[in-house]
């Protein structure tokens, strides 16, 4: 499945329940225990990242952010397109039994990560992928919804640690943005997926 950039740096909302999502060539298969966070990194990337979604506060998740992507983030739109993104996070309840794995970024299989919208400022060396459901059910037990939701994060090292890497808006991905934000209609792809 291509998927826009900017869309897939925030998050997927999919039916995948738990199956092989493709994401370009590469697949992020959930059910594969050898992708498991496993290292010291990983693990503890993970414990900060569902810490910062579950405190409910947008800042918890910006203090995971590369300081690479920080430092792109100079205008006005660049900065609200980042907290944008921080405050969907923290929008998710991830619950216990969500499959989490992660995944070596590798360019040649990615090359849709930059594009004339947006361009990450450093390459990644990891993508975490988080994949989990919620369903409603009435007073009998009958299932009323099921909505599934893959979230898909780019990671990239600093100082001993993962971070979350952000894309860097270009001129156009920010035009773009702001654009969207009036809603002014645009013919052009969106920038985040929806929560």
């Amino acid at each position: 499945m291509r998927i826009p950039a900017i869309g897939l740096a925030c998050c997927l909302a999919t039916s995948a329940l738990g199956q092989p999502l493709p994401v370009g060539a590469p697949r992020m298969d959930f059910a594969d225990p050898t992708r498991l966070p496993r290292t010291e990194p990983h693990k503890a990337f993970v414990s900060a990242y569902l810490a910062a979604v579950a405190s409910r506060q947008p800042e918890a998740v910006r203090g995971l952010v590369h300081p690479a992507s920080i430092a792109c983030a100079t205008s006005e739109a660049a900065r609200d397109y980042l907290a944008l993104i921080h405050a969907r996070d923290v929008t998710r309840t991830i619950p216990p039994d969500a499959r989490i794995v992660m995944r070596p970024f590798d360019k040649a299989a990615f090359p849709y990560f930059w594009t004339e919208l947006a361009a990450l400022p450093i390459e990644p060396s990891d993508i975490l992928g988080i994949d989990f459901s919620h369903e409603e059910r009435d007073a009998r037990g009958v299932l009323l919804t099921s909505k599934g939701t893959t979230i898909l994060r780019l990671l990239a090292p600093h100082d001993g640690r993962l971070h979350l890497l952000e894309h860097c808006l270009t001129t156009k991905g920010e035009e773009l943005f702001r654009a969207k934000q009036a809603g002014t209609p645009h013919n052009t792809p969106a920038l985040a997926a929806k929560p």
